[in-house]
């Protein structure tokens, strides 16, 4: 991917900056612009080119596991991509066309946010970046939006890389120079990633190791429209593409049934069953006793074998090491916790990333130079909004749905905001808006209470819930139509606006 040029960034102060230039960073922007008409607004992008976790991941087979019909912003729905579960390439060049679109050209990109600061006297954030040739510059802000995302800083490798003689490439942030034909290589790790990589390359490289820790929920992908006939009805028939984005949001809502300890008890066992005979008959018989996870489905991210992973756990050079970790390389050999070497040229860590750490490596503090609680609204720090934070994934739907509904809740709250600032003279101290803490512990305390019911943190075995504390922070415990109807209806007197 060539790198886009940069925005000047011309100015000390920004009406708004957004931090990352992913697929929430564009939609806020083009919100802003659309809703309020407000493009007194930078985002600072610390990667070559706009589109965040689509932009950084482009592995081998790299697709989405939630239909494109769902997976495209509302106000620019794409029906089809190359396949209704579209891939890496087809939908960073989505966003790039939205980019393209709505003319959002304020983006900074090869720089990092480090830290930011808000002060009541001014009434501004002081926000400090660094370039990646290492200049360091200061903007202040009356408005500062974090759309890092959950999926923004790959884990980092198990084993000191420095040792071993090949490449090392995590999925997540991944060098297309790395080549496989003819390679001996290892994958770390069975998650989505690794059962969308691996029947993609099982063809071309030399022989191919996976290291595999833990199970996995690994379940046949749902029928979905597509192909010419479908794409004709997006096309030519008026609001056929609104419909079927309904009907897909409908479809899988479905499932958040089975998240719920009690309620979900009936689903789960049936998703058991879909996943027992999936493996039986796709999957070689040397392999059973590990692919069947030894936890209740949907305690842990599901993994859609869409394109055959189980399958290609027979190719001829493919061989499956259960229930190890790498813990060490040497030369072109690397060695499992049970000491199993292994010849490797490339090593390929699907290994997920840090997704409890919400705003790693940032540092953004209040005029008390307290930390920032990882909500999507924070008491105590005015004028800050948070897209796909703590406690709003979900596991059974999409991130767009909850990424647009939290744009429409801060376009509300920062209307007045905008409002007052496109009056104030230099000298007056800008308006602002924050959660009052009651509301927020208020929320909290409910979220809390939601979440005992809830069967991620009875079996704490994934990325979901924080391994230090057994909480889940980043999950939401209701459904998405909660989700969708909270963010539209907010009761105001949870917020105080001052200087509006």
């Amino acid at each position: 991917m060539e790198s886009s040029k940069s925005y000047s960034d011309p100015k000390d102060h920004y009406g708004c900056i957004i931090i990352g230039a992913g697929m929430s960073g564009i939609a806020m922007a083009v919100q802003l612009k659309r809703k309020l008409a407000f493009t007194d607004i930078i985002l600072y992008e610390k990667n070559d080119d706009v589109g965040g976790t689509w932009g950084r991941t482009s592995y081998p087979g790299c697709a989405c596991d939630v239909p494109v019909g769902l997976y495209s912003f509302s106000f620019e729905p794409k029906g089809n991509f190359d396949s209704q579960w579209g891939s890496a390439e087809a939908i960073w060049s989505y966003i790039k066309d939205v980019q393209t679109k709505y003319e959002i050209n304020q983006v900074v990109y090869r720089t990092a946010v480090e830290s930011a600061h808000f002060s009541r006297e001014t009434g501004l954030w002081t926000v400090n970046v660094r370039l990646d040739s290492g200049e360091t510059r200061t903007r202040t802000c009356n408005i500062l939006i974090s759309a890092a995302g959950i999926l923004s800083t790959p884990n980092p490798p198990p084993f000191d890389t420095s040792t071993f003689a090949g490449d090392v490439v995590h999925s997540g942030a991944w060098n297309p120079e790395v080549k496989l034909e003819g390679k001996d290589v290892v994958v770390v790790g069975n998650g989505c990633s690794a059962a969308q990589l691996i029947p993609t390359i099982a063809d071309e490289v030399g022989s191919l190791t996976q290291i595999a820790r833990g199970r996995q929920s690994f379940l046949p992908a749902v029928p979905i429209p597509e192909g010419a006939l479908y794409s004709f009805m997006v096309q030519w028939i008026p609001g056929f593409v609104y419909f079927m984005r309904l009907v897909l949001f409908l479809m899988l809502e479905l499932d958040f049934q089975l998240m719920d300890v009690q309620k979900g008890k009936k689903r789960r066992e049936s998703m058991y069953n879909l996943a027992l005979n999936h493996m039986k008959s796709d999957a070689p018989r040397e392999y059973w006793d590990f692919l069947l996870p030894e936890f209740e489905v949907g305690a842990k991210r599901r993994v859609i074998d869409r394109i055959g992973y189980l399958k290609s756990l027979g190719h001829s050079k493919l061989k499956l090491i259960a229930e190890q970790s790498l813990v060490s390389a040497h030369e072109n050999i690397v060695t499992t916790d049970k000491g199993v070497e292994i010849k490797a040229d490339v090593v390929i860590l699907c290994t997920g990333y840090k997704a409890q750490d919400f705003l790693f490596p940032l540092k953004i503090v209040n005029e008390k130079r307290e930390g920032v609680r990882e909500r999507t609204c924070v008491s105590g720090f005015p004028n800050f909004f948070m897209l796909l934070g703590p406690n709003t994934a979900t596991g059974h739907s999409s991130a767009l749905v909850t990424s647009e509904c939290q744009i429409s809740m801060v376009l509300e709250l920062i209307s007045p905001i905008i409002a007052k600032i496109r009056q104030l003279k230099l000298e007056s101290v800008p308006p602002t808006v924050e959660v009052t803490a009651e509301a927020e512990q208020t929320f909290f305390d409910a979220l809390r209470a939601e979440m005992k019911r809830k069967i991620w943190e009875q079996e704490p075995v994934g990325w979901y819930v924080d391994s230090k504390t057994g909480i889940c922070t980043t999950n939401y415990p209701w459904s998405q139509i909660h989700f969708w109807r909270k963010a539209a209806w907010i009761n105001r007197g949870d917020f105080k606006w001052i200087g509006c």
